[in-house]
This record gives structure tokens, sequence and C-alpha cells, in this order.
């Protein structure tokens, strides 16, 4: 196992902003990141989706991890790095398939109640009870909302979990676990940055889907400066992955961060392997710093 045995993973809880996050993405690749880095998320997500059950998703998306923290030690990322991904399959694919699992079993009981819903529907439609058929659609739809906000939620608690096999070294089972404690107390600092993705894409989307293409890079590096941002590490340039020329691997050192704020003073979570945490619950939070807005 990693280092961390010894001492816990610590992990910031202050507001971070979503403009901020997406501002420095696009100022870090272009120009001189951009094309490579596009190159390389594409590849990654067409292997990645060439086995079924996202097998290989795990460790494409680990090995464009390992490229974008090269970006941020000011390294330029190849596509060598990114099969260096599969150095860390055994991890990533028990990572990937724990959220395949967990996605399913929330989903089952949710589509067992929306083809209920419909079936009793269908009857009271036939015994000409409109109100009543009205009231289990409306019920229907309600179940449906709330099975895609489950999945949204379960998403973004996993958001995590491959930087952390890249980053600390940690097994599947301990990326997701401290994966899902780091973003419930970070949950509005991810849904801001996942909103703004969003918004973002809808244009792209409306043009015909090839313009979503070239957001793909500066989105997913956003979530990796999201997660250095939540995830300093250390400078010590050790077995994490980090490096002493790593700008974000210390506060202390981070040339974006307010010379005003006492990096000491940010509130932090801590994660042992053993399973103690100590953080505080979503977005806690709310030290001010340039990453605000």
């Amino acid at each position: 196992m990693s280092r961390q045995q010894d001492r816990p993973i610590e992990f910031y809880t202050d507001r971070v902003s979503s403009r901020q996050v997406m501002g420095e993405a696009w100022r870090i690749l272009w120009p001189q990141y951009y094309w490579i880095t596009l190159g390389i998320c594409l590849l990654g997500l067409i292997v990645g989706s060439a086995a079924p059950m996202a097998v290989l998703m795990g460790p494409m998306m680990c090995g464009m991890f390992i490229c974008f923290f090269a970006m941020m030690r000011n390294e330029r990322p190849t596509f060598e790095m990114l099969f260096k991904g599969f150095d860390m399959f055994v991890d990533s694919l028990v990572a990937t398939l724990i959220m395949v699992g967990v996605s399913i079993l929330i989903m089952i009981p949710m589509a067992a109640l929306i083809i209920g819903g419909m079936i009793a529907a269908g009857v009271a439609g036939e015994q000409a009870d409109g109100l009543a058929a009205g009231g289990v659609l409306v019920a229907v739809g309600a179940a449906y909302v709330l099975a895609i906000l489950a999945m949204v939620v379960v998403q973004l608690l996993f958001t995590f979990s491959y930087p952390l096999i890249v980053d600390y070294n940690l097994s599947g089972v301990d990326a997701v676990k401290l994966s899902a404690r780091a973003a419930w107390a970070n949950l509005s600092n991810i849904l801001r940055l996942t909103i703004l993705i969003w918004l973002i894409s809808i244009p792209a989307l409306l043009l015909c889907y090839l313009p979503i293409l070239l957001v793909i890079p500066v989105a997913l590096f956003a979530q990796a400066l999201l997660y250095r941002r939540i995830f300093p590490g250390d400078s010590s340039g050790d077995s994490s992955g980090n490096s002493p020329e790593d700008p974000y691997a210390d506060p202390r050192t981070d040339p974006y961060a307010d010379p005003d704020v006492d990096p000491h003073t940010k509130k932090t979570g801590g994660y042992q392997l053993d399973g103690g945490a100590n953080e505080t619950g979503p977005g806690a939070g709310s030290g001010d710093d340039v990453w605000q807005q």
C-alpha cells in the first residue's frame, strides 16, 4: 500500500471558483498543450469505450490524469503517459466496477418503480379512471427525476477516484471511499464546476456535436485542477506522484493563491486508510481565496 498508511490524506473544503478553474485550465492549455491534449483525450475515450462494462476506461482515465499532472509541473504530455495508465489497471478496474455496481443498485429499484407505475397507470386508464391515471403518471415522472438526480450525485461522489489512484497509489476500494468523502465535503464546488461545463457544452452540442470534442480537454483538465485544489498533496517529489516543481502541490508555493490568505488556516478534512475521516459535510468551509466567486 502507499505511504499514506502512516498518515492521513488531507483535503481542503474551502470554496473554489468554477470560473477561475475553467479560466486557468484554458490559460495553461492554449496554445502550447491544447492540441496534444485533445488528441490524448480523444484516444483515451475511444480506447476506454472499446471494451464492455467500461473495463478499459479506468486505465485510460488514469493515463489522462497522469498527463494533466505533468502539465501542472510544466511538462509536455505524451501518448506514452496516457498508456502508463495500464500500470494501474487492477486498481482502476476495481474502482470502475464499484462505480458501475453502485449505479446499477440504484437504478434497479428506480426502474422497477417506474415500470410498476406505468402498469398501474395503464390499468387505471382501462378502468376509465383518468384522475388516478394522471396521478400515477405524475408519480412516475417524479420517480424518474429522482432517479436521474440520484445518478448524478453518485457520479459526482466518484469524481476523485481515478486521480487519487494516480496521485497516492491507492487501491481501487480506498480511492472510491476517499473520493466519496472528499466529494461529499466539496459537493458545492463540484456541482458549480459541473454546471459550468454543462452550460459551455450546450452551445457546442447544438452545433452538430462536433464542437463538443473541442471542449473535452478543457473540461477534463479543469476537473484535474479542481482535484489539485482540494488535494494539494505535498511538494516533496516522492511516491505520491508530485514533483518539487509542481506549483499546485503545496498551497504555500501556489503562484495563484491569494497572498493575503494564510494557507495554514484553510479548512481541511482528513482520511486515514483504516477508515477514519474528519470532514464537515457538503460544501464545508467558507474561507475566501482567489479561486472564489
